[in-house]
C-alpha cells in the first residue's frame, strides 16, 4: 500500500477555512531529505533547485482589506499595506503572485527587514499582460512586502500571492562548490567574447509539477533579423516548457566575478556574493518550445535593464558541424563562466555516445537533434548550466545545453540541442524558432549579434480609470536617442498587437466595455533605436445583471394551474442590478430573449455550464469504441518520480496546435496534452502523470497543473498509451456536424495497482475522444474494470476555479463494459427539435433608462405559448444583455420552460396575445456611432406564408486590426432574430470554388425601429461577447434611384459577394459597396468602394485597419490603402456584371480578380 502522508497533510491543511493572516510564518524544512532528492535530481540531469514554494494563496491586498497583511493610512491620505514574511532557517526568500495588476500610482517594494536589500518600486510598468509575477530573492529568513496606493485606485488593485520561495540553499549554489576547473568570464580567455558574455543571464523559475519549488538555469539574449533588439531569451525545454512556468521567471544579469581566479585554486570554487544592486527583471512570455531539440524561446516582459549592458547574440542555423565551440554559463548557479571545446563537434541524438565514451545505453526520437561536445578542453558544465548557449567560433549561437555527464572530474560528453533542428522544430510557430527570429521570412543562414543603442527616454500618460464610451488620450513624450525622427507604435488593448503606428505622439481611443489592461507605446528614433513603456488602464462601465436566479413564471392568462400549457400567457420577472461603477444612460435598453433548450434534460451540470450524461442515461451518448491499438505505436513513457514509468508516469507532450487540433476546455484553448498512466489527461506540458491518489474535490492532491480530464483517475499501472487523430471520426459526434475531426487518447492493457510485489488487478482498455470543432468529450470503457471503478474518479475539472468541476462518479461502481460518458461544453450542447417559433415574446425590450451604480430595477416580460406548441417541448427564456450608447454587455441568465410538464397539457384557446407591432427594418448598413468602422449590413427577406428571413453580413475586424466578416441568418419573429453566427472560409486547395460555413456563436438582433437595432452576440471562436445599439448608417438620407441596396453574388461561386447601400448625397446618387471575399489562405476579408451611382468605370477600392468587437476604437480613416479597382454595370434591378482587380495587403496576401462575371441580387430588389 502506498504512503499517502502528503495527501493526508494536504487534506488537513485545506480542511478548515481560516482568516487571512496579518503575516506569513513558515517552519523549517527537512533539509536532509531535500539534499537527498537534489542528489538524485543531479544524477538525472535535472535543473538546479534552490527553494521549496510555501503556499501563500490565502493572502491578497484587496479593496475591502480582508485579504491579510496590515493596512494603515499615511499622512498624505494614501494607503499602505505591509506583509511581513519569515521562513525558518531560510537562506533566501522570494515571493510570487497569482494575480499582479497595479493601477496607476501604486508602488510595491520587496525588501529585507533592515532595508539593506530592496527590490522595486514595482509600478504599473511591471504589470504582466495577464496572470502573476515573481520577484527576486531577498537573502535571509525575513522579508517584507510593502504596497503604497491612492485610496481612489484601490478598487482596481489585483494583488494575490501564490507562494513564497523558502530558500534552503543559496540560489547561486553556496554549499555546492562549482568545479575549480571553471574559468571566470573576466579572465583573458573571455576577452574575445565580451559581447556574448553580456548576452547571458542566470534565471530562476517555478516548476509546474511535483513539489512546488524554485529552480535556476541559464539563458541567452538572441538577435532577430533586422537587429530589432526584441527581448528574446533562449534556454532549454527541460528547464521550462509552459507559460505557467515562463510567468515565474526572474532573470539576473551580470552575476560574474570581478577578478580572474586561478583555475584549480580553492577560491575558484567558492561563490561570489550576490550584490544587492545586481540588475534583474521579472516575467516572460513563452513563444515556442520543442522537446526533441530541447529549446525554449521566451520573450522578456520588459527590455533588459540598461545596467546590464545587454547584447543580443547572433546565430547560425547551418547544418554543418563547427570545428570548435564555446559556452557561457552559470555552473551550479554560480557566477558566470566560460568553457571551450577545441575540437569538432559531432551530430547525434541526446545522450547517444560513440563506442568507448563510457555512456549508458539511451534512445532519443532523433539521431541528429543535438550537438555532442565530446570533451571540454577548458572548463566544463554543471547543474545550473542548463539552457546556456553553445557558440560557434564565429561567436554565433548554434544550440543550447540539454545535459550530459561533464564535470571537472568527468570527461564524458555534453549535448546541446541544435539550432538547425529548432529552426523548423515541430512545424508550428509555438514549436520552432523561425517565426520569431525571422518573422519577415528573409531566411538568412546566419545572423551576427548586435549591442545596445542610445534609446530615447519615454513616458506615457493616459487618464485611468476612464468610463466606457469616453475618449481617452494616450500621449507619449520622448527625449534623447537620436533626438528626432520618432515614430510611435501604440498597443491600446494590452494584447501585444500594435494597433497603430504614427509620427505624432498622441492617440485618441474609446472603449465599449469594462476591462483592465496595460496599454503601451513603442517609440523608435531616427536611428532605429527604440523604447517601450506601458501604463495600467481601467475602463469602467455599467454592469447590468439579474440580481438572482429566475423564479418560476407566473400565469397571466390560462387555466390557473402551475403548468405552462399551449395557448397560455406567462410573466417572467427579474430584478436587474447595476454592479458596475457607471450609471446607464437614459437610452439604455435591456433585452429578454428565447433559445432552444438542449437535449440533456436532467443532466448534471457544473457552474461553468458543462453537462454530463452516459449511454445508460440518454440515447444521445452512444458507445462506439474507436480502437487505435493497431493504428499507431505506443507512446514513450517517462517516470514522474521513483516509481516505474508505466506505474506513475506520463506520455510525451502532445502538440495539438501543430495539427490544428486545439480545442476549448473550460474557456481556455488547449494546445498541449499529456496522458497519465493513472488515468487522466493533463492539458499543460507541466503534467507529471504522478497523481495516483484520486479525490472527489476540485483540487488534486498532486500534479496540480491545470485543467484535467479524469477518464479513470485511480492508482493504475499501464500496459501502453496511444494517441491518434482522425480527419473524419469513426464515431460520429452528437453535436453537429456529425462528420468531423476527432482526437483519440487510449489506455491499453491497464491494471489497478495492488502492491510492489503483486501484479496489477484486471486487464482493461479505455479512451477519451475529443472533437476539436464542437469541444465534446467522450469517455469509453471497453471491458470490465475491477469493482466497476469504485475507487476511481470519472470527471473533468479546472483546479482553483470554484464551480468548474463535474464528476460523473467518484468512488462509485459506475463503469460497466461498453459504457460511454459524454461531457458537453455549454456553448456546444446538443439541441432539441423544439420549434422556437411556438414561444412569442410580447415585450422583450426593457427601456431601462438611467440606473445608478448599485441601484436596481424590477423588470418583467410576458411570453405567450402558441396553441399548437408540442406537449413536452422545452425552451429557455431569460435575460440576454444590456446596451446604451457607451457600452454593452452579455450577462445572460435563463430559465428552462417545459410545455405540459408531468403530462398536464391542456390547450387553452381564450388567451389573446398582445404582440408588438411589426417593425419594417430599413435594409442596409447599421453601425455604432461611437465605434464607426464595424457594422452589420441587414436585410429582411419576405417569404409567402412563412416567417421572413433575416440575412446579414457582419463586417468587423481581428485583434490585428485586419478585416474579417461573419454571416447571420435566421427567421424574424416579433421583431427579434435569434440565429447562429457563421464563419465562412474558403478551401483554397479544392479543385472548385468551395466555401465552408462553421457556426462560431450566437446573435440576437432586435428591431427597435426601422433604423435602430439592438445587437447582442457571443462568439465561441474568440470568446468575445457584447451588446450594441446600432443605427442605420444612412439615417436621414434618402435612397437613390436606381436603388441597388441589397446583397449581390456570383451564383457560380456562392460564398462571396457584395453589399450595396444606395443613397442621395444632395441630389447625386452614390453607392457604398462592401465586397466580402477571401485572402490567399481562405480567410474571410472585406474591402470598401464608394462612388457615383452612375459610374461604370474603374472605381478605386480600399481596405482599412478595423477594430475587433472587443478592441478599443481608434480613428481608422488614415489607414486606408488602395488595393485596386472594381467595375460594374447593370442590365436590370436584379442583374449586373462585375469585374474586380484587387491585390490585398502583404500582411494577409492574396488577390481577387474577376472579369465580367454575372451577379444577381440575393435580397429583395428595392
Amino acid at each position: 500500500m502506498r504512503t499517502l502522508s502528503l495527501a493526508i497533510a494536504l487534506l488537513v491543511a485545506h480542511g478548515a477555512h481560516a482568516a487571512a493572516p496579518r503575516a506569513l510564518n513558515f517552519g523549517a524544512l527537512d533539509t536532509a531529505a531535500l539534499a537527498a532528492e537534489d542528489g538524485k535530481n543531479a544524477q538525472s540531469l535535472q535543473p538546479h533547485r534552490y527553494a521549496i514554494i510555501q503556499d501563500a494563496s490565502s493572502v491578497q491586498a484587496n479593496a475591502d482589506k480582508s485579504g491579510g497583511g496590515q493596512w494603515q493610512t499615511l499622512q498624505d491620505g494614501r494607503l499602505r499595506w505591509t506583509l511581513p514574511i519569515s521562513a525558518s532557517d531560510a537562506v533566501s526568500i522570494d515571493v510570487g503572485f497569482r494575480e499582479f495588476f497595479l493601477p496607476q500610482g501604486a508602488e510595491l517594494k520587496f525588501r529585507s527587514v533592515d532595508g539593506e536589500f530592496s527590490h522595486g518600486p514595482y509600478t504599473d510598468a511591471h504589470n504582466p499582460r495577464e496572470g502573476g509575477l515573481w520577484l527576486p530573492i531577498i537573502p535571509g529568513d525575513q522579508a517584507v512586502l510593502e504596497l503604497t496606493i491612492d485610496a481612489l485606485q484601490l478598487p482596481y488593485l489585483k494583488l494575490q500571492l501564490d507562494g513564497v520561495g523558502h530558500g534552503y540553499r543559496q540560489m547561486r549554489g553556496a554549499g555546492e562548490k562549482s568545479g575549480t576547473c571553471n574559468v571566470d568570464t573576466i579572465c583573458s580567455q573571455g576577452d574575445p567574447w565580451r559581447n556574448e558574455i553580456n548576452a547571458v543571464g542566470a534565471y530562476a523559475f517555478s516548476n509546474s509539477g511535483g513539489t512546488p519549488a524554485r529552480f535556476d538555469c541559464t539563458g541567452t539574449l538572441i538577435n532577430r533579423v533586422g537587429n530589432t533588439r526584441e527581448p528574446l531569451f533562449l534556454t532549454a525545454n527541460h528547464c521550462l516548457d509552459s507559460q505557467a512556468e515562463a510567468a515565474t521567471v526572474v532573470v539576473y544579469w551580470n552575476y560574474q566575478s570581478s577578478t580572474c581566479r586561478a583555475v584549480g585554486s580553492a577560491p575558484n570554487g567558492l561563490q561570489v556574493p550576490v550584490s544587492a544592486s545586481l540588475p534583474n527583471q521579472s516575467g516572460t512570455t513563452l513563444l515556442s518550445t520543442f522537446s526533441t531539440s530541447d529549446f525554449t524561446l521566451l520573450r522578456l516582459n520588459q527590455a533588459p535593464p540598461a545596467a546590464a549592458n545587454p547584447f543580443w547574440a547572433g546565430w547560425d542555423r547551418r547544418d554543418t558541424a563547427p570545428i570548435a565551440a564555446t559556452t557561457i554559463h552559470h555552473p551550479q548557479g554560480h557566477e558566470k563562466r566560460i568553457s571551450f571545446e577545441n575540437n569538432p563537434l559531432s551530430i547525434s541524438g541526446y545522450l547517444i555516445c560513440d563506442a568507448g565514451q563510457g555512456c549508458p545505453n539511451a534512445s532519443w526520437p532523433s539521431a541528429t537533434s543535438h550537438w555532442r561536445v565530446n570533451r571540454w578542453d577548458v572548463g566544463t558544465t554543471e547543474p545550473g548550466s542548463s539552457g546556456s548557449a553553445l557558440f560557434s567560433p564565429e561567436r554565433r549561437i548554434i544550440g543550447q545545453l540539454h545535459g550530459g555527464y561533464a564535470s571537472c572530474t568527468d570527461t564524458r560528453p555534453d549535448w546541446y540541442g541544435r539550432l538547425a533542428v529548432s529552426w523548423e522544430g515541430n512545424g508550428s510557430a509555438n514549436s520552432r524558432l523561425r517565426d520569431h527570429l525571422d518573422p519577415g521570412g528573409a531566411a538568412p543562414q546566419t545572423l551576427d549579434g548586435t549591442g545596445t543603442c542610445s534609446a530615447p527616454t519615454v513616458t506615457l500618460t493616459a487618464t485611468s480609470p476612464v468610463a466606457a464610451g469616453s475618449d481617452v488620450s494616450f500621449t507619449a513624450t520622448a527625449t534623447g536617442g537620436s533626438g528626432s525622427g520618432y515614430t510611435y507604435a501604440f498597443d491600446i488593448d494590452g494584447d501585444g498587437n500594435i494597433d497603430k503606428t504614427q509620427a505624432t505622439p498622441t492617440l485618441i481611443a474609446r472603449y465599449n466595455r469594462e476591462q483592465n489592461f496595460n496599454a503601451s507605446v513603442r517609440v523608435r528614433d531616427g536611428a532605429g533605436c527604440e523604447t517601450t513603456v506601458q501604463r495600467a488602464m481601467v475602463v469602467t462601465s455599467h454592469r447590468i445583471r439579474p440580481a438572482a436566479a429566475f423564479n418560476a413564471p407566473t400565469q397571466v392568462c390560462g387555466d390557473g394551474d402551475a403548468v405552462v400549457e399551449p395557448g397560455e400567457r406567462w410573466r417572467l420577472t427579474a430584478d436587474l442590478v447595476n454592479d458596475g461603477q457607471v450609471a446607464t444612460t437614459a437610452q439604455a435598453v435591456s433585452l429578454y430573449s428565447k433559445s432552444a433548450a438542449d437535449a440533456l434534460a436532467g443532466a448534471s451540470r457544473d457552474q461553468f455550464g458543462y453537462a454530463v450524461t452516459s449511454n445508460t442515461q440518454s440515447s444521445i451518448c452512444g458507445y462506439q469504441f474507436v480502437d487505435i491499438t493497431d493504428v499507431v505505436q505506443p507512446l514513450t513513457l517517462s517516470a514522474a518520480g521513483s516509481a516505474a514509468a508505466n506505474d506513475d508516469g506520463r506520455s510525451p507532450v502532445l502538440d495539438l496546435s501543430a495539427l490544428n487540433n486545439n480545442f476549448n476546455f473550460y474557456g481556455q484553448t488547449i494546445t498541449q496534452a499529456v496522458m497519465s498512466t493513472n488515468g487522466y489527461l493533463g492539458t499543460t506540458a507541466a503534467t507529471t502523470g504522478g497523481d495516483f491518489a484520486n479525490g472527489c474535490g476540485i483540487t488534486p492532491d498532486s500534479d496540480n497543473n491545470g485543467r484535467r480530464m479524469q477518464v479513470l483517475h485511480d492508482d493504475l499501472v499501464a500496459g501502453s498509451l496511444r494517441a491518434a487523430v482522425y480527419p473524419s471520426c469513426p464515431r460520429p459526434s452528437e453535436v453537429a456536424p456529425a462528420d468531423q475531426r476527432c482526437l483519440v487518447f487510449q489506455w491499453n492493457n491497464m491494471g489497478a495497482y495492488t502492491s510492489s510485489t503483486t501484479p496489477p488487478s484486471g486487464n482493461f482498455d479505455f479512451q477519451i475522444i475529443v472533437y476539436p470543432s464542437t469541444w465534446q468529450i467522450i469517455y469509453q470503457y471497453r471491458n470490465a474494470i475491477p469493482n466497476s471503478g469504485s475507487s476511481a474518479t470519472v470527471g473533468i475539472l479546472n483546479p482553483g476555479q470554484t464551480g468548474q468541476q463535474l464528476n460523473f462518479s467518484c468512488n462509485q461502481a459506475s463503469l460497466a463494459p461498453q459504457r460511454s460518458v459524454c461531457f458537453y461544453h455549454p456553448q456546444k450542447l446538443p439541441g432539441t427539435a423544439s420549434d422556437l417559433t411556438k414561444i412569442r415574446l410580447e415585450n422583450p425590450v426593457i427601456n431601462l433608462g438611467a440606473v445608478a451604480s448599485g441601484a436596481s430595477q424590477s423588470t418583467s416580460t410576458i411570453f405567450a405559448v402558441d396553441s399548437t406548441a408540442a406537449c413536452g417541448s422545452r425552451f429557455r427564456l431569460g435575460f440576454a444583455g444590456t446596451a446604451d450608447e457607451n457600452s454593452g454587455n452579455v450577462l445572460s441568465q435563463t430559465r428552462e420552460i417545459t410545455i405540459g410538464a408531468e403530462g398536464n397539457c391542456q390547450v387553452i384557446q381564450n388567451c389573446p396575445t398582445a404582440l408588438p407591432p411589426t417593425v419594417n427594418l430599413r435594409p442596409g448598413a447599421f453601425f455604432n456611432a461611437r465605434r464607426p468602422g464595424n457594422g452589420v449590413v441587414a436585410h429582411v427577406v419576405p417569404r409567402p406564408g412563412e416567417l421572413p428571413t433575416f440575412f446579414a453580413a457582419w463586417f468587423t475586424g481581428t485583434p490585428l486590426r485586419e478585416p474579417t466578416w461573419y454571416i447571420i441568418s435566421g427567421v424574424v419573429q416579433d421583431n427579434q432574430v435569434v440565429a447562429p453566427v457563421l464563419r465562412a472560409t474558403r478551401n483554397v486547395n479544392a479543385a472548385t470554388f468551395t466555401v465552408n460555413l462553421t457556426p462560431v456563436g450566437t446573435a440576437r438582433m432586435h428591431f427597435l425601429g426601422s433604423e435602430r437595432v439592438l445587437f447582442n452576440y457571443q462568439l465561441d471562436n474568440t470568446g468575445e461577447s457584447g451588446s450594441e445599439l446600432l443605427t442605420h448608417s444612412l439615417q436621414g438620407l434618402a435612397p437613390s434611384v436606381p436603388n441597388r441596396t441589397g446583397t449581390w453574388f456570383f451564383a457560380q461561386e456562392d460564398g462571396w459577394g457584395q453589399t450595396y447601400d444606395s443613397f442621395l448625397a444632395g441630389a447625386a446618387p452614390r453607392d457604398f459597396i462592401a465586397t466580402y471575399l477571401y485572402d490567399a489562405t481562405g480567410t474571410p476579408r472585406w474591402v470598401l468602394t464608394e462612388g457615383s451611382g452612375t459610374d461604370t468605370g474603374d472605381m478605386p477600392t480600399v481596405v482599412y485597419n478595423i477594430h475587433c468587437p472587443r478592441c478599443g476604437w481608434i480613428d481608422f480613416a488614415d489607414s486606408a490603402r488602395n488595393i485596386g479597382t472594381l467595375r460594374r454595370s447593370f442590365s436590370s434591378p436584379s442583374n449586373g456584371v462585375l469585374s474586380t482587380n484587387f491585390t490585398l495587403p502583404a500582411s494577409y496576401a492574396g488577390s481577387w480578380t474577376r472579369n465580367n462575371v454575372p451577379i444577381v441580387i440575393l435580397t429583395p430588389p428595392q
